[in-house]
C-alpha cells in the first residue's frame, strides 16, 4: 500500500516536503489538484552573434525543448544603455536595438533554470557621402555665398561637417 501524505500547496511547491520530492510529486499534484508544469530542458538564441547598427533593430528567437515548456522566458541585455532588448509576442523572440557603439554585449534568454546568449557588436553608423546644395558656385571678389552639405544616410552617426578650401588665397570658407 501507497502511504499517502498531506501537505496543504497554496503557490509552487511545499517547503517541508521530505527529502527528494520525486517520488512524492504524483501524490502532491493529486491532492494539490496541480499539474506537474514541464520545465525546459534546453534553450537556444539564434543568431548566436551578430553585428547591429547604431539606431536599428534586429530581431533574436529562443528555441526551447520540450517544445510544450511551461516556463515564461526572459530576455535581458548585460547592458542596457548599450543595446536595448525587447520581449516578442510570443516571447520566444525579442528585439534588440543598438543605442551606442560597442562590442560584446550578451543577450540572454532564460526560462525557468535554463539560459542561453548571443553576443551582439553596436556599430556606427559609416557617413557614405555629403550632398551639397550646389555643386557650382560663381562669385565676385569680396562677396560670399552660404552652401548647405547633407550628410547621408540620414541616420549617419557622426553628422559633422567640417568645411575648407583647397586654395585659400583665392576662396575662404567658414562654416559653409
Amino acid at each position: 500500500p501507497v502511504e499517502l501524505h498531506e501537505w496543504y500547496v497554496e503557490i509552487g511547491w511545499p517547503a517541508d516536503t521530505p527529502g527528494d520530492t520525486e517520488m512524492y510529486d504524483d501524490e502532491i499534484l493529486a491532492i494539490s489538484g496541480k499539474e506537474k508544469p514541464i520545465h525546459p530542458d534546453t534553450i537556444f538564441v539564434s543568431p548566436v552573434s551578430d553585428t547591429i547598427k547604431i539606431g536599428a533593430t534586429k530581431t533574436f528567437t529562443a528555441s526551447v525543448t520540450p517544445s510544450e515548456f511551461e516556463f515564461p522566458i526572459s530576455w535581458t541585455s548585460s547592458d542596457s544603455t548599450k543595446a536595448k532588448v525587447t520581449a516578442g509576442n510570443p516571447a520566444t523572440s525579442a528585439t534588440v536595438e543598438g543605442l551606442t557603439e560597442w562590442e560584446n554585449i550578451k543577450i540572454t534568454a532564460k526560462s525557468g533554470a535554463v539560459e542561453a546568449f548571443a553576443t551582439i557588436k553596436v556599430e556606427k553608423v559609416a557617413v557614405t557621402w555629403v550632398e551639397l546644395n550646389k555643386t557650382e558656385v560663381t562669385l565676385a571678389p569680396e562677396a560670399t555665398e552660404t552652401l548647405t552639405a547633407t550628410v547621408k544616410p540620414n541616420n549617419a552617426t557622426y553628422k559633422t561637417v567640417t568645411w575648407s578650401t583647397s586654395d585659400d588665397s583665392v576662396a575662404t570658407v567658414e562654416n559653409g
